[in-house]
């Protein structure tokens, strides 16, 4: 994940390429264990971020802002898209994955729906969810078009578990088969 542009972590010094590796002095294994301690902190309080950069270890302070004055058009896209569509997007944009698109994104044969931008700091960006995934089944309800998506993500309730089955595409050309779960939050609500 890259660093935004005039967001706390780049205030703070951190670059594209640099691996946090712990917040307020606790290992960083999932992505929660770094979200949480920063989403749950004041705005205005301070986080001690450890962090590599070319093999070695550092550390900086952030100052924690509130994301929708850090992230204005991402958080006014999310609005939108709720109230023009009655579907929560949870951080992530998605189209139909066309059998051109399929291709040309190495996906050939693959059904679902293409994961074209992940909201920082986002549910979807929480879960794990990267440009160029597929998302093919939600909950075990297949998912062939942004139609099929976004009538499944409207039925979802706050607190409820949900399984992303997601296609991704590795390096060596091979296409994985990654299941993310996680627990719908509160604040994307219908």
């Amino acid at each position: 994940m890259g660093v935004e542009p005039g967001s706390p972590a780049e205030k703070a010094g951190l670059k594209g390429g640099d691996v946090i590796t712990n917040v307020n002095g606790k290992s960083i294994k999932t992505g929660n264990d770094l979200v949480n301690p920063i989403a749950q902190a004041p705005i205005g309080t301070k986080v001690k971020l450890g962090y590599v950069r070319d093999r070695q270890s550092k550390e900086t302070t952030a100052v924690v802002e509130d994301r929708t004055r850090v992230f204005p058009n991402s958080a006014a896209r999310q609005i939108d898209a709720q109230n023009e569509n009655g579907a929560a997007e949870y951080g992530l944009r998605v189209e139909n994955l066309t059998p051109e698109r399929a291709s040309r994104v190495g996906m050939d044969g693959q059904k679902g729906v293409l994961v074209v931008d992940v909201d920082p700091a986002s549910f979807g960006d929480d879960l794990g969810f990267a440009r160029g995934d597929v998302i093919a089944e939600v909950n075990r309800q297949p998912v062939n078009s942004v139609a099929d998506y976004k009538a499944v993500m409207s039925k979802l309730k706050p607190g409820a578990n949900v399984v992303f089955k997601v296609l991704r595409r590795q390096d060596n050309d091979r296409v994985l088969t990654v299941f993310l779960p996680g627990v719908v939050p509160a604040e994307n609500a219908q």
